[in-house]
């Protein structure tokens, strides 16, 4: 089994594309909850005979969710991207997105990105990408680190599932380099492939001030100490695989 683990705003949505052309739909399962408590009753209830064809599970969900399937261990990969990108790529498509469950706290609140990013609304904004490798992303939950923390044994843990359960760990800016390591790591067949879900507009840190950039910096050290890890572990990876 194999399990992608979608950080929200990753390049996600095109990876999933290329994911198409290697298994069937039979072959795939979508979780539709994020958290290991709700995601443990989701598995529970998918079909004797969908479980039988499964080979790749996906979403936007934290780590631990191999515990849920009869089968061993399998293998994680997930992509990392600059965490302050990433925000204010957050931000701009939730703003654009009415289904999105934040986008009237952003609409009805005119909430810029500064202060979306310190209200506490979702865990996504801060140190969205740890917790969710880390499986701590529900607030509230007992050991969960509070909105605003930057506990560095959340950071460990993450590093630590990555290590022991991940075969790869792409990175968004890296993107094509991303594909082809996770093509030979997983023996998937060569596709074409486009960029899609992309934002409509150009918005990225150089249009912020100092100042927001430095809240969402601030609300996402985690993340940034993440990434500078990530860059360097795919590096390696690159290297030992030849590419």
């Amino acid at each position: 089994m194999i399990y992608f683990l979608h950080i929200p705003k990753t390049a996600g949505s095109t990876l999933n594309f290329i994911l198409k052309d290697q298994y069937s739909s039979e072959q795939i399962y979508s979780v539709k909850n994020a958290i290991l408590t709700d995601l443990k009753v989701e598995i529970n209830e998918i079909p004797f005979k969908k479980m039988q064809h499964l080979q790749l599970v996906r979403g936007h969900m934290e780590y631990g969710i191999h515990d849920f399937f009869p089968a061993e261990q399998g293998r994680y990969f997930t992509i990392l991207r600059n965490p302050v990108e990433r925000i204010i790529s957050h931000y701009h498509y939730v703003k654009r997105l009415p289904a999105h469950y934040l986008h009237k706290n952003i609409i009805n609140e005119n909430l810029y990105i500064d202060d979306y990013v310190s209200s506490g609304i979702s865990s996504e904004l801060n140190n969205g990408q740890v917790r969710l490798l880390a499986g701590q992303s529900l607030l509230g939950a007992p050991g969960v680190p509070p909105y605003g923390s930057n506990d560095l044994i959340m950071l460990e843990r993450a590093i630590e599932n990555i290590e022991k359960h991940f075969d790869v760990v792409g990175v968004q800016e890296f993107f094509d380099k991303s594909v082809d390591l996770l093509l030979k790591t997983f023996g998937w067949k060569w596709t074409n492939y486009k960029s899609v879900n992309v934002a409509p507009e150009k918005s990225s840190s150089t249009n912020l001030s100092a100042a927001t950039i430095s809240i969402i910096e601030k609300y996402n050290e985690l993340d940034m100490a993440l990434y500078k890890y990530g860059l360097n572990h795919f590096q390696k990876n690159l290297k030992k695989n030849g590419l």
